[in-house]
């Protein structure tokens, strides 16, 4: 069974901010991204956007996350997730 602690949730958001830089900022190319990610460790996407949610809004719930993060703001959500990143176990 694969380790799904705390410390592995925060190195993929660390991904995910890696690939948040790539793409288009719109809705479908935010989910399209998590999708990537979530299938490439073969985690389930909770795994991957709480964590997320939490960093960005300090919140464990929330709209979707892909409408969440494009509301935000791709320059926003990646200075909210570079900060917060340090907080999270490593």
């Amino acid at each position: 069974m694969r380790n799904t602690t705390q410390p592995n949730r925060a190195l993929r958001s660390k991904l995910c901010s890696r690939r948040f830089r790539e793409i288009p900022w719109a809705k479908p190319d935010i989910s399209a991204a998590l999708k990537a990610a979530v299938e490439a460790h073969k985690l389930k996407m909770a795994k991957v956007a709480m964590p997320l949610r939490v960093m960005v809004t300090g919140e464990t719930q929330t709209p979707s996350i892909d409408a969440t993060l494009e509301l935000i703001g791709r320059d926003e959500v990646i200075a909210r997730m570079e900060r917060e990143l340090p907080h999270f176990p490593t």
